[in-house]
This record gives structure tokens, sequence and C-alpha cells, in this order.
């Protein structure tokens, strides 16, 4: 349960197993400290190697992604072993059966697996990298899934961008409960919930929301709850922007400051000026209005997403 004594619903998440620390890598040795441990028992895993998968072997030479007339493949470097079909396939099978999930956190840089800055050279020998993008894996996953979180390693070891994922795929498990059993009354209190979640990332996005369930009388639940969907996804892929998050705070801090003491109310605005130059974490912020809203009592900003955006082990 979250600090609200509410149920806590668990993302299903595809994950690189390296991450997990398992000594899967090309050269078998284990990440250090993997960077989500502390998420494991709140999130279901579905775990993947696809180097393994290709049966490779650990050590193996190491692969890479080449550009070769205006073409992607991926290639053994020693051998010139063209891998790229077997990847395809393998990825192809993959994600057919793979069923509902809520994100992904996949291994930075890997030729199979980096989502956004893999090193693509100009032959399998080469050391000139020609550009940045994805694996091979990785990309077909990215054209799957284009509206759904992706993270790495290196960006969960950002506050912001380790905020924005959990958030991100807690909304989504949590909306993946509702649609199993859809209500309106259901969907209008998630709703509810993530309001200042919602606002904190895109406001129009949220404006458009609230119309779509204004007028819920003119179509049906499920036309509306597919459309809701799809603009709760398009929505929590907007990258945080501070001046939209701390306008979230604000408006929730609207519910407190005539109940605090001058001093609290300074106090809190010194914070937020502090997370705008970049001297205080959302972490930090996020908890000291928490304290504030849990003193005042206020029932509707109980179990607020952006007060209990998920549970407290995974800010890190």
């Amino acid at each position: 349960m979250d600090p609200t004594g509410q149920t806590v619903v668990r993302p299903r998440l595809v994950v690189s197993r390296c991450l997990k620390g398992e000594p899967c890598r090309y050269n078998g040795v284990p990440i250090p400290g993997p960077p989500f441990t502390e998420a494991i028992p709140w999130i279901e895993i579905v775990e993947v190697c696809p180097e393994l998968e290709l049966e490779l072997g650990v050590p193996r030479p190491e692969i890479r992604v080449i550009l070769v007339g205006g073409q992607r493949y991926l290639v053994q470097a020693k051998t010139g072993r063209d891998l790229t079909q077997a990847m395809i396939q393998f990825a192809n099978r993959f994600l057919e059966k793979l069923g509902v999930v809520d994100g992904f956190i996949l291994k930075a840089r890997s030729p199979s697996c980096g989502v956004w800055d893999t090193k693509i050279m100009d032959g399998p020998l080469s050391n000139n990298v020609v550009a940045l993008g994805p694996g091979m894996f990785a990309k077909m996953v990215l054209s799957r899934f284009p509206d759904l979180p992706f993270v790495d390693e290196i960006k969960l070891r950002d506050p912001i961008s380790r905020w924005h994922f959990f958030s991100a795929v807690f909304a989504l498990a949590k909306l993946r409960e509702v649609s199993a059993t859809p209500s309106m009354e259901r969907l209008q209190l998630f709703h509810a919930q993530h309001k200042y979640l919602f606002m904190g990332l895109d406001q129009e996005g949220l404006l458009m929301l609230g119309k779509l369930l204004a007028n819920h009388d003119r179509r049906s639940e499920s036309e509306i709850l597919g459309q809701y969907i799809l603009t709760v996804r398009r929505l929590l892929k907007q990258l945080p922007r501070k001046a939209k998050l701390i306008n979230a705070f604000m408006h929730v801090f609207g519910y407190v400051s005539d109940q605090i003491s001058a001093f609290e109310r300074s106090d809190f605005l010194r914070r937020l000026d502090g997370f705008r130059e970049g001297q205080l974490t959302i972490k930090e912020l996020t908890l000291g209005l928490r304290v504030l809203v849990e003193r005042c009592g206020i029932p509707y900003l109980k179990g607020q997403a952006l007060l209990y955006p998920f549970p407290d082990a995974l800010w890190g």
C-alpha cells in the first residue's frame, strides 16, 4: 500500500536482464549497483536479453550497429557475422507474445537495447561514429510502442527523469486496472486523483481530458475510455518542464496556504525557488508539500498522484 493506505497497482515493465545485476553482458561482468533494486518489489518484470536469446553466449564477441548504404545492420565486429535478421525475428516473436505492458527500462548504449545513445558505426571494424540512436531491438520496440514510457539506467540517476518515468508507469498501471472493469465513476475518480500530476506535465492535455469526461453522455463508455487512454499516454510522454511543475505545486499549495503560518508559507515559496534554481530536488519539494497537506487534512488532496506518484522506496 502507498502512504495513503491505497493498494498499489504494480506496473508491468520490460527490463534488460543486465540491469537486474545478472552477468549477461558481452564481457560477463555484472553491472555494479543495479539502478532500480528498490523498485523490484513494486513492479512486475518481464526480463529480456536479446543477445542471449540469439544464443551468442557469455562472454561473446562484441556486436555493433553499422550504417551501410543508408541501411542499419547488426554485426559481430570480429567475425563479420550479420545478426540483423535474427534480431528482427526475435524482436517480432517477443513483442507478439508480450501482452500489455506499461513501460520499458533498457540498457543504455547497448547495440541491441540502447534507446537513444547507441553508437552507429560506418563499418564493423571502424571507430568512426556516424550517428547515435536506438539499438536494433530497441528500435523495433519504439516503433511498436511509441506512446509508452522508456528509460535507461543513466536517466534513472537523474531525479526529474526518474520521477517522470515512475510517475508515468504507475499512472498507466492504475489506468489499466480501471479499464479492466470500466465505469465512468472509476474513470472520474482516476482523473481527479491524477489532475495535478497531469497539470504538471501538460495543462492543455488535462483540459482535453476534462472536456472528454464532461461530455460523456454523448458517446459510449468504451469510446470515451479508449480516447482517454490515448490522451493520457500522449500527456505522460511530455518531458517535464519546471515552470509547469511549479504551477501544479502552487495549485495544490493554494489549498493549504490559508491554514499554515506565515513562516511556513514563506518557507515553501523558498523551496519552490530552490527547485526552480536546481538547488532542491523534486523529491524534497514533493515531500515538503506533502507534510503540509497531511497536517491540514484536506480530503480532496488525499491520494493525489502529484504528492504520491509512486511508492516512496522508488525515490532513489
